[in-house]
């Protein structure tokens, strides 16, 4: 499983207009791909995925 999205959470400089945003699943989920626009402003609590033993 790539970790992309936690190893560089923010794309864009706190200077510039966001020029790209990650991609979310309907669940909330990172799917590790980013798109060249602006993301949508609403709140997202990030919830760990329980490991299966």
């Amino acid at each position: 499983m790539s970790t992309l999205f936690f190893e560089k959470p923010i794309l864009n400089s706190p200077y510039d207009y966001p020029s790209q945003h990650w991609e979310l699943d309907e669940t909330g989920q990172p799917t590790q791909k980013t798109t060249a626009a602006r993301g949508e402003a609403e709140f997202i609590e990030p919830i760990r995925m329980k490991k299966i033993a």
